[in-house]
């Protein structure tokens, strides 16, 4: 299939920002691609407020200073972030294809900065709970068979006909609604680790029950990641992050940002510009059950009963940590507000430029509200018989294909059979 065959069949599903990158760079070595990706001069300097947030988010990690410096130091000149991912204990073949393409180019010199999404419930298709693995290695390969959660698994898997990809979970089933951003670290996860091959084992640090699951998943993932790369990523809560900054930016009733949520007019005309999603998502109940919250007139609406969107109850929400900002309050806050470039994947490239061009479309009069919305990072990481390869399969001993003489259109190939069968939005 050609690229140009590719752009229209995007365009008649309705993805054209998509359709119009492939046709613009869908011929481009990959490499050359890569370091298009990463050259980026935002428009005006990184507001004190978000500064300060990712300096307490990237603290939380554990990072050493010297790194969290120099990450904070690129943020600054550069402003390029990762956001396609969430946060998971291991990722599967479509963000390890989006840190291939994004990392290329990237000087080793410079941190690779990930900003994966917590506000979602552990029933998320990238499965937040689990090590999935391919279906190359058998469950014995994987853990003890003696172990009891080896038992477990091996019966419920004795009647598929099929083998599947194992997704490992070290969360009980319980789990499935809860909020990634408010969840605990279960003692549950401790036996499952402990069940666990050396190889695999090595890669999870020691599961606290009790604990935050998010920096716990975030140093897996990171660990796992840095062995495929061979490169140190630096993983963080994006929902953190602009969570913190929101505190700051909505208390003061002249930023942009408090206008375009609480000026009644103004977030009507820009969330009727989009694809529907929640404005927020919450954690209220003790349990901390997912709930996306949609604005509906001058409420916050979801499944357990409404709130009202005030910045009195938005500002509380977001301090005591039962509300997270939803994605459209996210790449506001980064890339408009500040200029980033956000590397996401094939759905981001589609809604961004919408969102900028609603708020600009009410006056949101910043500097950086005319920053690119198409920075594509995609791919679906696969072997020479089109098997998936995940990230934990590298560690187990899988090659990665060589990114040698590809384009962004090859690596874009084994995407487009799921891709091309999802109209957007």
């Amino acid at each position: 299939m050609r690229a140009e065959d590719t752009a229209r069949a995007l365009r008649e599903i309705g993805r054209p920002a998509l359709a119009a990158i492939v046709d613009a760079e869908g011929e481009a070595p990959l490499e050359a691609y890569s370091a298009l990706l990463h050259a980026h001069a935002p428009a005006a300097p990184i507001e004190p407020a978000l500064a300060a947030a990712f300096r307490h988010e990237l603290a939380r990690g554990n990072h050493e200073a010297s790194l969290v410096d120099a990450a904070l130091g690129d943020l600054e000149r550069r402003r390029v972030l990762q956001t396609a991912t969430h946060v998971t204990l291991s990722e599967g073949p479509i963000f390890l294809a989006m840190h291939r393409v994004a990392t290329l180019a990237l000087d080793p010199a410079i941190p690779y900065l990930v900003g994966a999404c917590s506000g979602i419930p552990f029933s998320n298709d990238a499965s937040p709970g689990c090590l999935n693995v391919g279906r190359r290695h058998s469950l014995s390969s994987l853990l003890h068979p003696a172990s009891r959660a080896f038992k477990a698994r091996a019966r419920a898997a004795a009647g598929l006909e099929i083998a599947l990809d194992h997704r490992l979970s070290l969360l009980p089933w319980s789990m499935k609604d809860v909020a990634v951003f408010r969840a605990k670290v279960p003692a549950t996860a401790r036996d499952v680790r402990a069940a666990l091959r050396p190889p695999l084992r090595a890669m999870v640090p020691d599961a606290l029950a009790g604990e935050p699951f998010v920096p716990w998943a975030l140093a897996t993932s990171s660990t796992i990641l840095e062995h495929c790369l061979g490169r140190r990523p630096l993983y963080f809560d994006l929902n953190a992050v602009v969570a913190r900054y929101l505190t700051t930016a909505l208390d003061d009733g002249s930023h942009p940002l408090h206008r375009v949520l609480f000026d009644a007019t103004t977030r009507s005309v820009v969330l009727g510009a989009l694809p529907p999603m929640p404005l927020f998502t919450a954690a209220r109940d003790p349990r901390g059950t997912f709930e996306p919250l949609r604005a509906d007139g001058d409420s916050l609406r979801g499944a357990r009963g409404d709130q009202p969107l005030t910045p009195a109850v938005v500002l509380a929400g977001l301090r005591e940590g039962w509300l997270c900002p939803g994605v459209y309050l996210v790449f506001a806050a980064l890339a408009l507000q500040n200029g980033f470039r956000c590397l996401g994947g094939v759905d981001q490239v589609e809604y961004l430029p919408r969102l900028r061009d609603a708020a600009a479309s009410v006056g949101f009069a910043t500097p950086s509200v005319a920053v690119a919305a198409t920075a594509l990072t995609t791919g679906r990481t696969v072997d020479d018989r089109g098997e998936a390869i995940h990230a934990l399969d590298v560690v187990l001993g899988t090659p990665l294909p060589p990114l040698d003489g590809l384009t962004l259109h090859r690596m874009l190939i084994p995407q487009l059979p799921r891709l091309l069968s999802r109209p957007f939005p």
